[in-house]
Formats: C-alpha cells, sequence, structure tokens
C-alpha cells in the first residue's frame, strides 16, 4: 500500500511493505515523463479555462487555442488530498490572435503571454513566475528619458524616437528621445477626428459671428424672435389682445367669430333665452357662455347639429352659471359645465 503522495506531481510514494514496488515506480516514472513532455490542448475559442488538477499534473505544456479574445487560464493554488500548495513549473504556449492570462485567480504575481508566444512559468500558488519567454511586468521608463535594465536577455522595440546601447557587461541602456509639446500637438491633430471636437462639430464652430465675444443678451434674444416669427404678437400671448367679452340681451344664434377661443358670451334676461347652435360653422375653438340674467339660458341644436353633454342636460343651473362649447368635427359639439336638463 503506498506510503503517500509525492509534493509536487502526488506520485503513489512506495512504502517498505509493499509487493509491487515495481509497478509504483513505473507509474511514477511514466508520469513524471509526461509531466515534462506531454502537450495538451486548451480550447479558448468560447470563455476563459480553469485548469484540472490532472491536466495541471500530467501534461509539460498547455497550448491555448482557438480565441480571438483576451481570455484568463486559472491554474489551481493547491493540489491533492490532503491539498498541499502548488509547487510546479510548466510551459504555456498561446496559439490564438489575442493574449492570454495566466493567473492563480488571487491577489498574487500573474503573467500575459500575448499571440504566438511561449512562457517557461513556475508556481507556487500565490505567484506566476517567468523563467523564460515571457516577462513578469512591463519595465516603466523613468523620469528623464533614460531607462536602465540589468542582466536583459532581450529587448524588443517599435517605432523610433530610441537608442541603444549595451555595456558588453550585461546592461543594456534604452534612450529616449523627447518631441516638444507643440510637435506631440501637431503630430495628434494630424489625424482625423483628433481634436477636442469631431471634425464635424469643429466645421459647425466656424459658423459663429467672428466678433462674438458673449452671449446675446435678453434684448437680443427678443430682437431675433421677433425677426424669426415676423411678428411681435408673441410677446402678448401668442397674439390675443385678452378675452374678447360679448354680451346678449335676446335669443341669439352662434356664428364662426364666436368660435375663435377668446370670445366670452354673456347673456342677460330676466326671461328664458335660447342660444342656437346653426349648422355648417367652421369656426374651431371653444366658446365660454355665462349666464348673467335670471332668465335661464338654453342651448339648442339647429338642423343636423349634435351636442354631447353630460346626461343630455343642455341648459345653464342658474345665474352666473356658464358653459363651454367645443366644437368635435362637423356640425358636432361638446357642452360642458354647470348644468341642468
Amino acid at each position: 500500500m503506498p506510503l503517500g503522495k509525492s509534493p509536487v506531481l502526488q506520485n503513489d510514494l512506495m512504502a517498505e511493505s509493499d509487493n509491487s514496488k515495481y509497478l509504483l515506480f513505473n507509474d511514477a516514472l511514466v508520469r513524471l515523463e509526461d509531466s515534462v513532455n506531454r502537450n495538451v490542448v486548451v480550447d479558448l475559442t468560447s470563455a476563459d479555462v480553469t485548469v484540472t488538477e490532472s491536466q495541471f499534473l500530467g501534461y509539460g505544456l498547455l497550448t491555448c487555442t482557438g480565441h480571438t479574445v483576451a481570455r484568463t487560464l486559472t491554474f489551481p493554488t493547491t493540489v491533492g488530498s490532503p491539498a498541499v500548495d502548488t509547487n510546479r513549473t510548466i510551459a504555456v504556449r498561446n496559439d490564438g490572435t489575442d493574449q492570454v492570462t495566466v493567473t492563480h485567480d488571487n491577489a498574487g504575481e500573474e503573467i500575459i503571454i500575448s499571440a504566438g508566444s511561449t512562457g517557461l512559468l513556475y508556481m507556487d500558488g500565490t505567484d506566476i513566475v517567468s523563467l523564460g519567454g515571457v516577462a513578469n511586468a512591463a519595465i516603466g521608463v523613468y523620469d528623464g528619458g533614460v531607462l536602465s535594465v540589468a542582466e536583459a536577455t532581450a529587448l524588443d522595440f517599435d517605432g523610433d524616437g530610441y537608442a541603444v546601447t549595451d555595456d558588453g557587461l550585461g546592461t543594456v541602456t534604452v534612450t529616449f528621445s523627447y518631441r516638444s509639446d507643440a510637435d506631440v500637438k501637431t503630430a495628434y491633430e494630424n489625424n482625423a477626428d483628433t481634436n477636442a471636437f469631431t471634425d464635424a462639430l469643429s466645421t459647425k464652430l466656424t459658423n459663429i459671428e467672428t466678433s462674438a465675444t458673449a452671449d446675446q443678451t435678453g434684448a437680443e434674444i427678443v430682437t431675433a424672435l421677433d425677426t424669426e416669427l415676423g411678428s411681435t404678437d408673441w410677446q402678448t400671448g401668442g397674439g390675443s389682445t385678452g378675452v374678447d367679452i360679448v354680451t346678449e340681451t335676446a335669443a341669439y344664434s352662434i356664428v364662426d367669430g364666436d368660435l375663435a377661443g377668446n370670445r366670452l358670451l354673456k347673456v342677460t334676461n330676466a326671461s328664458a333665452v335660447d342660444v342656437t347652435v346653426p349648422p355648417s360653422l367652421t369656426g374651431t375653438e371653444p366658446l365660454t357662455v355665462v349666464q348673467s340674467g335670471a332668465g335661464q339660458v338654453s342651448f339648442v341644436a339647429g338642423a343636423g347639429v349634435t351636442i354631447n353633454s353630460a346626461s343630455g342636460n343642455l341648459s345653464l343651473q342658474s345665474q352666473w352659471s356658464s358653459a363651454a362649447l367645443i366644437p368635435d368635427g362637423a356640425d358636432n359639439y361638446i357642452l360642458i359645465g354647470d348644468l341642468v336638463a
């Protein structure tokens, strides 16, 4: 019976009393060879992946494929039962078209492997440490434009604006040239849509009066509105000069002028008075009718005219009662107010 597990690959350990030590030995040897030489493909096409314990312990190379966006490959922090901290060196190859972040999914160090790159990585359950092929972190540029990298093994730069010198003793110095603020501004704005506004908005701004130095005053705004609307009627409430009050003392037939929206019809008589709504009127605005005398005011529909009201009531209730007659299409009206039968 095995004595236990090895701390790294979790191989069975031989006990003194084991009768088939060669089986344990052969299994461990095969597992050791697999963990150094075998490759397993990890498909990152549709999602991030967490590496299984069998993948982690049984293969020496994990090849990530299928992804066209950045993905994350998470390795276990512990292995075995009872669990022991991960302690493993493994290679990760990125055959996708975007980067792969290798992590323990904790607060420790992680590694980013760019597309087409391979990293030899050491994992201790907390940090992912690069042993070659990729870097643990980007190297910052020091203020002053000079960057020194001790024991450099490889530096790749794109573009221009720098000089690289090697002292032959393992230190490479990268000196970056500066551009003036004016140079940077010019280079930046030579590209489309890189000014403070888009090019289209910038073109609109050119239509502002060249002499404009401040916001328009209230008087200037009023003048501009008068010009735009073609009159000053808007200053008095849309052209109306107020309520047009008309007084009638006898039976009355409504005319189109009453349906202009600003008419108040006062009907005053000691006796009952009819207000007739004739056919074929073209006015479209409400008319307010007030009974200012003691005589009851009643609304009468002319030939072909329909007056709709609550409960069919068409008479004002008493002196100073009022109602609104509202046009509702050809020869149709709505009557609302202080009405009785």
